[in-house]
C-alpha cells in the first residue's frame, strides 16, 4: 500500500526500500501492540494471581502497571526529543526502534520470574521504558514522510498495524493460557506465550530495519533535506501556537478515552469471571479480546480514510458515542455471545477514535521537534490508565460491599467518560479552523 505523490521518488533515492509505503512505516507497530497488549491483558494478570491475595488483586494489578505508566511518561518524550536531534548512519528514528526492541527482547523473558510485588514492578518499568525507546521516535515516522492530507490513509493504516498486532497476538497467547491452570506459576504453555510475543517484534524489529535504513550514500543529503511537511513561510506563530493549545485539548480528551478503554481492558478477565461466571474465564476474555480488536480492525482504516475526505471531528464524535452507548450495555450482560457481540460495537468505536485521532494529532504537532510533541501522549496516556489502574481499588471496595457493585460503577464511569470527551475534542477541533 503505497503513497501516490511526488515525494516517492526523494525518499526512494534515501532508503534502501520503501519509506514511501503506509506498511513500512507502519509494521513497527504490529510487533510493540502485540507485546504490550498480551502483557497488559493476559500475561501480568496471570503472573498477579500466583502471589497476590484474591481479595487484594486488582489493587495490585493496578499499582504494578501504574509505576510502569509513570517510566513510561517520563521516557517518552526525552528519547523522542532526542531523536529530533539525532544524525546517523541510520536516519533519525531507526536507531531507538532498533534499541529499544532489540533490549525488550532481552528483558520480555524475566515476567516468567517475577514472584513478589516489588519484581514484578521493576520488570514492568523496564519493559516500558524499552517499548518508550522504540515507541517514542517511531510515532513521528508519519509526520516526517507522509503529507497532511494524507495523514488519514496513514493513520488507517498505522492503527491496523496496531489492532492486527495485538488482536492477533493477545488471542494466541489467551489461547495458550487457557489450557494452564490459573495459579499454578509459570507453566509451558505461559513460557510458549512468551515466546510467540518475543517471535512476532523479532519479525517486525528485522522488517523496519530492512525498510527504512537509510542508504550508504544518503547520510549528508537527509540531513540536508526539509521535512517533507515543512510548514508554510507565511504561517504565523500565532497559529502554530492555536494548533498547539488544540493538541493539549486533544490530550484530555484522549486521557478520557483511553482511560476508559483501559480500565476495561485490564479487568475484563475477573470481570468475566466475577460477573458472567464462566469457568474458563481465560477463553472468555479471549472471545470478548478477539472481538474487539476484530471491530476495531474493520473500522481503522476507512475511518482515517473517511477523515481525510470529511473531516477528523465527525469521526471523533461518533466513535465517543459509539463507545459509551455500548459500553452502558455491559450492565445488563448475561452471557458469553453477549459480551462479544457488545465488545465488538466498542471495538468499532475504538478503531474510529485510534485513526481520526492521530492523524489529527499530525495536523496540530509542528514537522519541528514532533517526537518530543508526540512524547506527551505518553502524559496523556499516564493520566487516563493511571486513572484507569487506580479503579481497581476502588472496585474491591465496592465489591465488598456488594457482589460486583464494583464492576456496575466501573461500566457507568467509562461511558460518563466517553460523553464528557467530546468537549475538549471540540475544543481541539477548532483550532484548525
Amino acid at each position: 500500500m503505497n503513497r501516490i505523490s511526488d515525494l516517492s521518488g526523494s525518499t526512494r533515492r534515501l532508503y534502501r526500500r520503501g519509506s514511501d509505503s503506509y506498511i513500512n512505516l507502519s509494521v513497527y507497530a504490529f510487533g510493540l501492540a502485540g507485546l504490550w497488549i498480551s502483557i497488559n491483558t493476559v500475561l501480568l494478570q496471570l503472573r498477579v494471581l500466583d502471589f497476590a491475595a484474591e481479595d487484594k488483586k486488582n489493587g495490585i494489578l493496578g499499582g504494578i502497571a501504574l509505576v510502569g505508566l509513570v517510566v513510561a511518561a517520563i521516557s517518552q518524550p526525552l528519547i523522542g526529543a532526542l531523536s529530533d536531534r539525532t544524525t546517523s548512519r541510520w536516519g533519525k528514528r531507526l536507531p531507538y526502534i532498533v534499541v529499544g526492541n532489540v533490549c525488550l527482547l532481552a528483558v520480555v523473558p524475566l515476567l516468567g520470574l517475577v514472584n513478589s510485588f516489588v519484581s514484578a514492578m521493576l520488570v514492568i518499568g523496564l519493559i516500558q521504558f524499552f517499548i518508550h525507546v522504540s515507541q517514542g521516535p517511531a510515532s513521528a515516522l508519519l509526520i516526517d514522510h507522509v503529507r497532511p492530507e494524507e495523514r488519514g490513509v496513514g493513520a488507517g493504516v498505522l492503527n491496523l498495524a496496531r489492532v492486527g498486532g495485538g488482536g492477533l497476538t493477545t488471542v494466541t497467547v489467551m489461547l495458550l493460557m487457557s489450557a494452564s491452570e490459573i495459579g499454578a506459576g509459570p507453566t509451558i504453555w505461559y513460557w510458549a506465550s512468551i515466546g510467540v510475543i518475543m517471535a512476532i517484534l523479532g519479525i517486525t524489529t528485522l522488517w523496519t530495519f530492512g525498510s527504512l535504513r537509510l542508504k550508504n550514500d544518503s547520510s549528508e543529503m537527509m540531513r540536508s533535506r526539509a521535512p517533507e511537511n515543512a510548514l508554510p513561510a507565511d504561517q504565523t506563530s500565532t497559529e502554530n501556537s492555536n494548533r498547539m493549545n488544540g493538541y493539549y485539548w486533544f490530550l484530555i480528551a484522549m486521557a478520557m478515552i483511553v482511560g476508559g478503554l483501559t480500565a476495561m481492558q485490564i479487568f475484563a478477565l475477573f470481570f468475566i469471571r466475577d460477573k458472567v461466571g464462566l469457568d474458563n474465564p481465560a477463553a472468555g476474555a479471549a472471545a470478548l479480546a478477539a472481538t474487539i480488536l476484530v471491530g476495531a480492525a474493520i473500522a481503522a482504516y476507512p475511518s482515517g480514510a473517511i477523515s481525510d475526505r470529511f473531516g477528523r471531528m465527525k469521526i471523533l464524535y461518533l466513535s465517543a458515542v459509539v463507545i459509551a452507548g455500548s459500553t452502558i450495555s455491559m450492565l445488563f450482560v448475561g452471557s458469553l455471545i453477549y459480551v462479544t457481540l457488545v465488545g465488538f460495537f466498542i471495538g468499532v468505536g475504538a478503531g474510529m477514535f485510534l485513526s481520526g485521532g492521530w492523524a489529527l494529532i499530525t495536523e496540530l504537532v509542528p514537522a519541528s521537534g514532533a517526537g518530543k510533541s508526540l512524547g506527551l501522549t505518553a502524559l496523556s496516556t499516564l493520566v487516563g490508565t493511571g486513572l484507569a489502574r487506580v479503579s481497581g481499588f476502588g472496585i474491591d471496595a465496592l465489591n465488598q460491599q456488594s457482589q460486583n457493585l464494583g464492576y456496575d460503577v466501573l461500566i457507568l464511569s467509562i461511558a460518563a467518560l466517553m460523553v464528557l470527551s467530546i468537549y475538549p475534542l471540540r475544543r481541539a477541533g477548532k483550532s484548525l479552523l
